[in-house]
């Protein structure tokens, strides 16, 4: 599964260890300021550039069927349904569609570097950009939590920054905080991800580099990094805080999720529950339906199988609008294990 891809501020990144985290180089002078550098490493929002070619691929007559079922999708989408329901509804149907329309000719006439990714991340910006009044800030809930968090963190936001925080990670600080700050004015799940993993992998570096000279543990580490978040988070004050953590890290698609984007997820979810009370931080944590999958089989993540009735027993219990998302994964389940058998999925 490729994953972001790094676009460094200057200089070369340092190699990243099994965990994600820069590398530290062992001895020279040079050691603390390579890893330093390596926190600089940001990506950037790809909706600019890469969006508009694939909305001039959708125009093309062989990609007009999909079309017409996006267009469908959209007009149908029910307006009372919850963030999980509403994800796992958009995941399944891009599951379904995006397998048809990399057989149209318009993508295979001009097949792009990586034609799954170009066709998964364009239709998950396609669509939920489609809907996105009816997913973002919708329900009362997510308006009293924005109030709520911006209150806590505006009181927090006079604290004192943590002591780890030397001269020259206090300008790359700045910098996290800038980045943090843009996730509302973004959109789509991967833009706003962008957003929150650059500011993310530059407090992470911050982190390595202050363990690196104070030759610390990796459980020094994960303390620090909270109290960094929470105090990047208090910081910045990103606008609709809850709503965007929430809905970012609901609708991105599991199979289009890394690793580094859910722990970076996690995070800021555990960083925000930190100064908002318990109350908050178990909202953000029923946000997260793509956190179910970690540990689940790759395939099946990319079949779109949640398995959220695994654990029901209850016929009686099911709601009538949860027969159908029942039905829609046993169909999901079938075609996977058809395919798996080497078996037409018709």
């Amino acid at each position: 599964k490729p994953r972001l891809r790094p676009a460094p501020l200057s200089g070369v990144p340092p190699p990243m260890d099994a965990a994600g985290y820069p590398a530290a180089a062992k001895g020279g002078p040079d050691a603390s300021a390579a890893v330093l550098a390596g926190s600089a490493m940001l990506t950037t929002v790809p909706g600019r550039s890469a969006h508009p070619q694939f909305l001039e691929k959708l125009k093309q007559p062989s990609a007009q069927s999909i079309v017409n079922e996006v267009r469908d999708f959209v007009g149908q989408f029910p307006a009372d349904l919850t963030r999980p329901q509403a994800a796992r509804r958009i995941h399944s149907f891009l599951s379904d569609v995006t397998p048809r329309l990399l057989r149209t000719k318009a993508f295979t006439d001009e097949p792009a570097e990586d034609p799954t990714e170009v066709a998964m991340e364009g239709l998950e910006k396609f669509v939920v950009l489609k809907l996105y009044k009816l997913l973002f800030r919708h329900a009362p809930v997510d308006v009293r939590e924005d109030e709520h968090a911006e209150e806590c963190i505006r009181k927090a936001a006079d604290a004192p920054l943590p002591s780890e925080l030397s001269g020259d990670s206090r300008t790359l600080f700045q910098a996290a905080s800038a980045q943090l700050q843009k996730v509302d004015e973004y959109r789509a799940p991967k833009d706003k991800s962008v957003c929150m993993l650059n500011a993310y992998r530059i407090v992470e570096g911050i982190v390595v580099e202050d363990a690196y000279r104070k030759g610390g543990t990796q459980a020094d580490e994960t303390g620090v990094l909270h109290r960094l978040l929470a105090a990047l988070v208090a910081k910045a004050c990103p606008q609709n805080c809850f709503s965007n953590f929430a809905f970012t890290a609901a609708f991105r698609h599991p199979s289009r999720t890394s690793h580094e984007e859910r722990r970076c997820f996690r995070q800021f979810s555990a960083a925000l529950s930190s100064l908002t009370g318990p109350s908050a931080g178990q909202k953000a944590a029923e946000a997260h339906p793509a956190d179910a999958d970690v540990g689940r089989t790759p395939w099946l993540v990319d079949a779109g199988v949640t398995f959220h009735f695994e654990g029901t027993s209850d016929v009686g219990a099911l709601k009538v609008g949860e027969v159908e998302e029942l039905l829609d994964e046993h169909h999901r389940m079938t075609r996977a294990l058809r395919e798996l058998a080497g078996l037409s999925a018709t």
